[in-house]
C-alpha cells in the first residue's frame, strides 16, 4: 500500500487502494479518484457527504430494529387471564419509563435551548463542519497556502483587468487552485475551458497588489498597468463606502490569517472565518468604522440590537473596527501609521446582565 499523503494525509481516514496503472486513488462510490488531483477542499466536501450517508444508514437501521421490536413479540392467549395481567402490569412498566425518558429529553432539550437563548453572544469559536476538519486545517496553514499563491503569481507575472471596482483574473489550473484554497474572488462561468476567470473585489484585489506585491492591473483599453497611487484613487472613486477604512480593515484582518469574505448577506461589511469555508463557519461578523463618525450604521439603539440578533442567531459574534488615521489622508503614508481597534459587540440580556443575581 502506498504511504503518500491525501492533501493532509495523516488527518483523512480514507481507504486506500492501489489501481492498474499503480496510482493510489481514494475509493468513494463510483468515482475512484487520482490522489494527485485533490485538495484539501474537496476532500472536505467528500468527508461531508460520506458523513451525511453514514447517519442515514445508522438513522435506517435504527427504524428496523424498532420495528423488529415491536414485531417479534408473539400475541397473547386471549383465554389465560393471568398473562393478560402481567402483559398489562408489564405494559404500564413500560409506559412509565417511557414517559419519564421522553420527560428526561425535554427537559435537556430545554435546558439547551435556554443556554443558546442566554449566551448567543458566547458562540464565538471554531464550529468545524465535519470530523476531522481541524486537523485538515492544522495540517494546511493558511499562512503557507497565501504564500505557494504569492509565489505563484508572481513567477506567471499574471495582469488583472480592472472592470468599474472589481478585477477580472485569468488563472491556470494549479493557480485556481491556489485562489480558490486561499479564497481570493470567486470563479466565473466562459466558454473558455483552458482558463479560469476569477472576479476579486477590490479589497481582494488592492491586498494582492499593494500588501502581497504579486499582481499587476492593467487598463483594459489601454492594456498599460496602474501604479499603486492610480489603482488606489480609481477604486476609491468607483465604490460606495469609503474604501481607504474598508481596505485598512480588510488587511488588518488578512493580515492576522484570518479568511475574510463579503457579509452582505447578514447585514455587515465582513465575515470572518478561521479557514476555507468549506471546514469551519463564520466566526465574526464584521462592521468597520472611521473615526470621522460619518457611516450612519449603529447610531440608534434599536440598529445596533437588531444587528446583535441577527449575528448571535447565526452564531457569530460582532467585531466592530475601528480605524483611527494619525496623519493625513495621503496614500500609502497613511496605511502604514493608521492604528485600529477592534471591539466586540454583545447583546444585554436582564436575565444574565443584572447586578447581583443571574436571574430576574
Amino acid at each position: 500500500m502506498n504511504n503518500a499523503a491525501l492533501a493532509n494525509g495523516e488527518s483523512c481516514e480514507r481507504l486506500m487502494h492501489e489501481s492498474n496503472s499503480g496510482n493510489t486513488v481514494l475509493a468513494t462510490g463510483n468515482f475512484p479518484l487520482k490522489e494527485d488531483d485533490l485538495n484539501f477542499v474537496e476532500v472536505a466536501r467528500i468527508m461531508d457527504k460520506e458523513l451525511e450517508s453514514d447517519e442515514n444508514e445508522v438513522i435506517d437501521e435504527y427504524l428496523k430494529d424498532s420495528m423488529s421490536m415491536h414485531t417479534s413479540e408473539p400475541p397473547i392467549p386471549y383465554n389465560d387471564p393471568e398473562l393478560k395481567r402481567e402483559s398489562l402490569r408489564k405494559s404500564e412498566i413500560d409506559s412509565g419509563e417511557e414517559k419519564k425518558s421522553l420527560a428526561e429529553i425535554a427537559r435537556k432539550q430545554k435546558s439547551t435551548k435556554s443556554l443558546l437563548a442566554t449566551n448567543n453572544t458566547q458562540l464565538c469559536g471554531p464550529r468545524w463542519k465535519g470530523k476531522g476538519f481541524s486537523l485538515i486545517a492544522r495540517d494546511n496553514p493558511m499562512s503557507n497556502i497565501v504564500k505557494q499563491l504569492q509565489n505563484s503569481l508572481m513567477k506567471a507575472s499574471i495582469s488583472g483587468k480592472l472592470s468599474g471596482s472589481n478585477v477580472i483574473l485569468p488563472a491556470r489550473s494549479d493557480q485556481s487552485n491556489l485562489l480558490d484554497r486561499a479564497c481570493f474572488g470567486r470563479p466565473i462561468s466562459t466558454l473558455d475551458r483552458e482558463t479560469t476567470w476569477f472576479q476579486l473585489g477590490p479589497e481582494e484585489a488592492f491586498y494582492l497588489v499593494h500588501s502581497l506585491k504579486c499582481l499587476s492591473i492593467s487598463d483594459p483599453e489601454s492594456g498599460l498597468a496602474f501604479d499603486h497611487d492610480q489603482l488606489w484613487k480609481i477604486i476609491d472613486s468607483s465604490t460606495n463606502e469609503n474604501f481607504l477604512n474598508m481596505y485598512a480593515a480588510y488587511a488588518h484582518l488578512r493580515s492576522k490569517n484570518w479568511v475574510v469574505r463579503p457579509g452582505i448577506q447578514y447585514g455587515v461589511d465582513f465575515v470572518a472565518y478561521r479557514h476555507h469555508p468549506a471546514l469551519v463557519h463564520s466566526e465574526y461578523a464584521v462592521l468597520v468604522f472611521g473615526e470621522d463618525g460619518l457611516r450612519p450604521r449603529l447610531r440608534e439603539w434599536a440598529d445596533l440590537q437588531g444587528t446583535l440578533r441577527v449575528s448571535g442567531s447565526v452564531a457569530k459574534a460582532l467585531l466592530v473596527i475601528t480605524i483611527k488615521w494619525n496623519c493625513p489622508l495621503s496614500f500609502p503614508i497613511c496605511l502604514e501609521q493608521c492604528s485600529i481597534e477592534e471591539r466586540v459587540m454583545e447583546r444585554w440580556i436582564p436575565q444574565r446582565n443584572r447586578d447581583g443575581s443571574s436571574q430576574v
